[in-house]
């Protein structure tokens, strides 16, 4: 039966219609019912209608309420994401922490007897190119594609892109612009006394030996292969 805002139910129906007004709660919101009966209707009936409704609004809270503490446990449950981890490293030769975000492939164990190469990465902080390049890995070593090996990532995270990727020059135009650039012969020292014996005595490591880069990084790496070609495998 339809009602009036502001009503109560014993104010509604027609008083010449007998019946009942049963009430309940579900969830958070009450609720009104009108049950019609003639006036032969059985006591007994009347009353298992009652008790029947009474059930049903017991069973409906409760559904409810298991919904509302199976959610909170599952939010409860939630856990970070982790791709890998981050390490500082103390550099003598530039004379400043390095930050390295590593991921170790599946299966990797300090105890196990494998050894896996090395990806050294260049622009390898996590809003660079380390994210994406892990995943690219990832996929490519699946069994089912066999690419790429599983492998050690070491991304090392920049400080100064152009000191550190660019060698010296003698155009004065360029010194000028850019007054920190032309270090490269430094980083490449970091690489090769402190980072590679760093990661070789941290993790389980294999001879392979690649180094990534792109842009200024690609151009440095070019200069790692022409001025010391045995740096990398």
């Amino acid at each position: 039966m339809a009602s009036r805002k502001g009503r109560q139910p014993s104010e509604m129906g027609n008083p010449r219609k007998p019946g009942t007004w049963l009430s309940g709660v579900i969830g958070n919101s009450r609720h009104h019912y009108f049950i019609r009966t003639n006036f032969t209707a059985n006591l007994k009936l009347h009353n298992c209608l009652k008790i029947n409704f009474i059930l049903l609004l017991s069973f409906l809270n409760n559904l409810c309420f298991g919904q509302t503490k199976k959610k909170a446990q599952n939010a409860d449950q939630s856990r970070p994401f982790v791709l890998g981890s981050v390490r500082e490293i103390q550099s003598k030769v530039l004379a400043e922490k390095r930050i390295l975000n590593i991921y170790v492939p599946e299966g990797y164990s300090d105890k196990d007897t494998t050894r896996y190469p090395v990806v050294y990465l260049l622009d390898g902080s996590a809003d660079e190119d380390f994210i994406h390049v892990v995943g690219l890995y990832q996929f490519n070593n699946f069994p089912w594609i066999e690419r790429v090996p599983k492998s050690i990532i070491v991304g090392i995270a920049n400080v100064d892109r152009k000191r550190d990727f660019t060698y010296a020059t003698t155009i004065e135009a360029d010194k000028k612009r850019y007054p920190t650039a032309g270090h490269s012969d430094k980083f490449i020292a970091f690489l090769e006394s402190e980072l590679q014996p760093y990661i070789q005595a941290k993790y389980k490591t294999a001879a392979s030996k690649t180094l990534i880069g792109q842009s200024l990084a690609g151009l440095l790496a070019t200069e790692v292969l022409l001025k010391k070609p045995n740096l990398f495998s």
